[in-house]
């Protein structure tokens, strides 16, 4: 593998780390929600509403640069077009909805609208970088 290949896959890496940490804080905030949307405990569906809205904040920072590390810095092509795009998606998924906790009966699908952004991204790393 030449040195090029071995910075592609390296930086592909880096982003397919960056993605699966994002779509594993939906998973984790999913799985929290899934009982309360029944039993209406109020401290917890606010909790939860509130991570809902950190989420959806840090999407929005990482969209405005578009690098895993949410700072402005210059980007790989393997962050501008694997990253940076699915954030993209996943914040303008995200906009589209307000921000509740599992007491509204559309959040768990909103959620998984925006995670779904993230993971077709990431099926699509995997496709084009195999060994990342």
């Amino acid at each position: 593998m030449s040195d090029i290949d071995q910075h592609l896959v390296s930086e592909a890496r880096r982003v397919r780390a960056a993605l699966e940490a994002l779509v594993a804080r939906f998973d984790r905030l999913l799985k929290q929600g899934e009982g309360i949307a029944q039993s209406s405990i109020a401290a917890q569906n606010l909790l939860l509403k509130m991570e809902t809205s950190r989420l959806r904040d840090e999407l929005r920072a990482l969209d405005r640069f578009g690098t895993i590390y949410g700072a402005r810095q210059p980007y790989s092509d393997v962050e501008r077009v694997f990253f940076g795009v699915a954030v993209r998606q996943a914040h303008a998924e995200f906009s589209r909805f307000p921000v509740t906790g599992p007491a509204n009966p559309d959040w768990a699908a909103d959620l998984r609208k925006v995670r779904h952004q993230l993971t077709q991204s990431l099926e699509s790393l995997h496709r084009y970088f195999p060994d990342a």
